[in-house]
């Protein structure tokens, strides 16, 4: 059975479709599946209506919708309120949000330990690279007197070799 013949027959069922003395339906050919007429008088009718103004709630809509709303919360917290399950829940809560601050304390105290062990080690570091600057500074002072010996002592060789040599010159004249 093809779905024209089937279409027809369901339509002839009942007499005379609903909407076939509108003019929009009127002018669709009978050929055409009764649902496809239907969908095209509703698409009709509803571009018809899209042309009217928007329905705007004034204020005693506005405060009934909101009075609406208020009693809706109202009535789920006093049923939330009766709940046999709510005290145990909220005391699962309790634990659980305890032990999210325990271990948020545990964290900061580690992270305060840590931050305390790198300050710790950075001066201990600082005092180090100290005395070692310190130790190559007195090493070089020590270093720059010997130097400094070493050609005073140098001087008084090569003055006294001099002497030496001008006192040998004098004896031999």
């Amino acid at each position: 059975m093809d779905t024209t013949a089937s279409t027809a027959a369901h339509a002839n069922e009942g007499g005379v479709s609903p909407f076939a003395d509108t003019p929009c339906v009127k002018s669709l050919s009978q050929n055409v599946p009764q649902w496809i007429r239907v969908r095209t008088f509703i698409t009709q009718q509803t571009a018809a209506s899209s042309n009217m103004k928007k329905f705007e709630p004034g204020f005693a809509e506005r405060q009934q919708a909101s009075s609406k709303a208020k009693q809706a919360l109202l009535t789920k917290a006093k049923e939330a309120a009766k709940d046999p399950n709510a005290e145990a829940r909220q005391e699962a809560r309790l634990k659980v949000a305890q032990a999210r601050e325990a271990r948020l304390a545990e964290r900061k105290a580690e992270r305060r330990a840590e931050k305390e062990r790198k300050a710790l080690e950075k001066a201990q570091a600082d005092a180090a690279r100290l005395a070692a600057e310190q130790a190559d500074q007195e090493r070089l002072a020590a270093e720059a007197a010997a130097a400094e010996a070493e050609k005073k002592a140098l001087l008084a060789a090569q003055k006294a070799e001099r002497d030496r040599r001008y006192a040998a010159r004098k004896a031999r004249r």
